[in-house]
């Protein structure tokens, strides 16, 4: 067992005592350096959002710090549009003492006060610094699946729903999501294709059940 597989195995016993705004899945239940964490905040701008990253430990760990992409397109000063994510203990402030539990905590805080002062999306740093109303209306409009300066932002909400919209613009898919899926992704268009012979369609990826299809409307 390598060192990193049997710290991270003492770590996880914290990870039942996270509170509810926190969810961790494992694509594959036999490896435990790899998971998804969903973050749902409860305040701030970003309430009502609910957020997934990648988790990948290396190796090295806890003597480098876990690898972590945000997978969702998403307006935030401290994430920018490829899922790249700017936490200090990510990067010069880690140290072996830190644990992937202190990562979690270092997300969310992202979400509750976003730093303006250390962007990686200047932009909405720069809206932020000089407008927090304009800042809070366009997390707004990204949250809900809008277009803000030619760029699509992902849509999704807190109750695991997650209405898509098609690339043709045609179709609106209601799914229940465990994991949320990028608007860009390939899989829509298979729902789509395959959707009008099909009651109730489930969306599996290697074998994990990743969206179960509940109803679809045409406009």
């Amino acid at each position: 067992m390598s060192a990193a597989i049997r710290r991270v195995t003492t770590e996880s016993s914290e990870f039942g005592t996270l509170p509810s705004m926190y969810q961790l899945i494992y694509p594959d239940p036999s490896n435990i350096l790899q998971f998804i964490l969903t973050i749902t905040p409860d305040d701030g701008y970003y309430k009502g959002g609910r957020f997934t990253f990648s988790f990948t430990i290396g190796p090295e760990y806890p003597y480098s710090p876990p690898n972590v992409k945000c997978k969702q397109k998403i307006y935030h000063p401290n994430i920018d549009l490829e899922g790249n994510v700017c936490l200090n203990i990510l990067r010069e402030d880690w140290n072996p003492v830190l644990s992937i539990t202190s990562v979690i905590f270092g997300l969310a805080f992202l979400f509750s006060d976003p730093n303006p002062y250390d962007p990686l999306n200047k932009e909405a740093a720069d809206v932020l610094k000089s407008n927090a109303s304009t800042f809070e209306a366009h997390v707004q409009k990204t949250m809900a699946g809008g277009t803000l300066n030619g760029i699509h932002f992902d849509c999704f909400s807190s109750n695991g729903t997650l209405v898509a919209q098609i690339h043709n613009g045609t179709t609106i898919l209601s799914v229940i999501a465990s994991t949320l899926i990028p608007l860009s992704s390939p899989f829509w268009t298979h729902i789509v294709q395959t959707w009008n012979s099909t009651n109730g369609l489930c969306l599996y990826i290697d074998n994990i059940l990743v969206a179960s299809l509940s109803s679809a409307t045409t406009f």
